[in-house]
């Protein structure tokens, strides 16, 4: 058998287990990422193990009810580099049922560990220009350096993982706080002509 036709053959049996693993998904099933995984590996392009984060956010004990083009965003800070810009940070959106779900190499395959504060917010979609505040949540949870000192906030995420989380953020009552300077208030890439402007 020559080279050329094993790599084909490989080739082929990558891209096999990469559409079985993305359309199985990673909280359905590990063995498949380990196929996956494996598979890679044979082919001289190992990844990092993902392992399964996601959940569910409530806000006052419901689902949240968030306006046309609003967004819950989920984001994950390093615990290593609070002060990163917030666009180089994993972030996802929740569903009209507040569930989330992290992402790496594919949609729905789980996230690489490390430990993570995470952060909430409420922006609003502005379409090219990014998501922009003011935090619907009264910035009460978009701080990343006073959610680290909230244990419910932060996550030693490791195998096997973890795709139950719940969190929910009480707004009703609360005084709304001034957000810290690592505060996630917006995701809008300055380099969009207007985006350094918008608010």
């Amino acid at each position: 058998m020559s080279i050329a036709f094993r790599s084909k053959c490989l080739l082929f049996l990558l891209l096999c287990a990469s559409t079985i693993a993305s359309l199985l998904g990673c909280g359905r099933t590990q063995s498949s990422g380990a196929g996956l995984n494996n598979a890679l590996a044979t082919a001289a392009m190992g990844k990092e193990p993902v392992y399964p984060l996601a959940g569910k956010v409530t806000i006052d004990g419901a689902p949240p009810q968030l306006d046309k083009r609003d967004s819950l965003v989920v984001m994950l800070n390093d615990a290593d580099r609070l002060d990163a810009p917030s666009l180089k940070k994993k972030y996802v959106q929740t569903d009209q049922e507040g569930a989330f779900s992290f992402s790496t190499y594919a949609p729905n395959d789980c996230l690489k560990a490390g430990k993570y504060v995470l952060t909430f917010a409420v922006l609003k979609d502005r379409s090219k220009i990014g998501m922009l505040g003011p935090d619907k949540l009264h910035n009460l949870y978009n701080d990343p350096d006073e959610n680290s000192k909230v244990a419910a906030f932060v996550i030693e995420h490791q195998a096997p993982g973890k795709s139950d989380y719940t969190f929910n953020l009480e707004v009703s009552g609360k005084e709304p706080t001034t957000p810290g300077p690592h505060a996630l208030t917006r995701l809008v890439d300055e380099r969009i002509p207007g985006a350094g402007r918008a608010r």
